[in-house]
C-alpha cells in the first residue's frame, strides 16, 4: 500500500503542475539541500563561446556538453561595437559591446551546440559571441507547496552562499504572493517584472514516506519559458545532511538528472 501511495503522489505532482513545466525528469535521490541547490546552479554555468554558423534562426555555437551546456539554457549573444576612446588622451580604453538577441539551446553535443534565436536586436553572424553572464544571476524561489518552509528557506540561503545567484529575499516573494492570487505562468512574468528577475525556480514540496518529493521548476523571468525540471528525493535524516558542507561556487558540468 505505501508504494501505491507513493506513485499517487508522484502521478499527482506532475500531472497538476503541467502549467509550471514541460519536461518533467527524475526522481534523483538527494541527501542534502546543497546537492539541490548544485542541481539548479548547473543550469547556469559562467561560459563564454563562438558563434560558428548561422542558418536562419538557428545558430551553431562553439560550446558543448563538455562546458556544462544543457538543453533549454538561454544564452544573451553579442558582438564587439565601436572603440572607447579617452576624451583627452584619445587612447583605445576598450570597444562598446552590441547586443545581437538571446538564443535557447535545442540541441547539445560534446564540443558544440545548436540554439534558435529567442529574441531579436541584430541579424546574428558567424563570429559573434555567446554567454551566459558572469554577473549574478537574479533569481527568486516561487514556493507553491511547501509542507516544509524551512527547506524553501535553505535553498534560498544555499543558492546565494553558492555565489551565482542574487536571491529575492523569502519574505518579499511571500509579500508579493498575498496580492498575487494565481499560480501559472504570468505569475512567473510578474515576478519578472516586479524584482527584475533573471529567472525563477518554482518548488513544491511532498512528504514521502520519510523523505520528501521536491519538485523544482526552472523558467526565465522575461517570457516565463520552462528551462527544465528537478524532481528530487530529499532524503534529510540529520541536520547535518540536510545542510550539506559550504563550497565555493564552481560551473559543475555533470548532470545529475542522467538526461542527455
Amino acid at each position: 500500500m505505501k508504494k501505491i501511495h507513493v506513485i499517487v503522489i508522484l502521478m499527482f505532482v506532475l500531472i497538476s503542475s503541467v502549467a509550471f513545466a514541460e519536461k518533467p525528469l527524475g526522481p534523483v535521490e538527494m541527501n542534502s539541500i546543497d546537492e539541490l541547490a548544485y542541481a539548479i546552479a548547473s543550469y547556469f554555468p559562467k561560459v563564454q563561446g563562438e558563434v560558428t554558423s548561422v542558418q536562419g534562426d538557428q545558430l551553431t555555437i562553439a560550446l558543448g556538453e563538455k562546458n556544462g551546456l544543457l538543453q533549454g539554457m538561454v544564452l544573451t549573444v553579442w558582438r564587439d561595437g565601436k572603440e572607447i576612446i579617452h576624451p583627452v588622451t584619445k587612447a583605445v580604453l576598450g570597444r562598446a559591446e552590441d547586443e545581437v538577441g538571446t538564443i535557447e539551446v535545442v540541441a547539445v553535443q560534446e564540443k558544440t551546440s545548436l540554439a534558435v534565436l529567442k529574441k531579436q536586436m541584430l541579424q546574428p553572424k558567424a563570429g559573434d559571441r555567446a554567454r551566459i553572464t558572469p554577473k549574478g544571476i537574479s533569481l527568486a524561489i516561487l514556493p507553491l507547496r511547501g509542507d516544509k518552509p524551512e527547506i524553501i528557506k535553505g535553498l534560498a540561503t544555499r543558492l546565494g552562499e553558492l555565489g551565482r545567484f542574487t536571491i529575492t529575499p523569502n519574505d518579499r516573494v511571500a509579500a508579493f504572493l498575498q496580492d498575487h492570487k494565481q499560480r501559472d505562468t504570468s505569475l512567473v512574468k510578474e515576478m519578472g517584472t516586479a524584482f527584475s528577475l533573471d529567472a525563477v525556480v518554482a518548488v513544491s514540496i511532498y512528504p514521502t514516506e520519510g523523505k520528501y518529493l521536491v519538485h523544482s521548476s526552472l523558467f526565465a523571468a522575461d517570457d516565463a519559458k520552462p528551462i527544465d525540471t528537478i524532481v528530487a528525493h530529499l532524503n534529510l535524516t540529520t541536520k547535518r545532511e540536510a545542510l550539506g558542507d559550504v563550497r565555493p561556487f564552481f560551473a559543475p558540468v555533470k548532470d545529475l538528472s542522467g538526461k542527455m
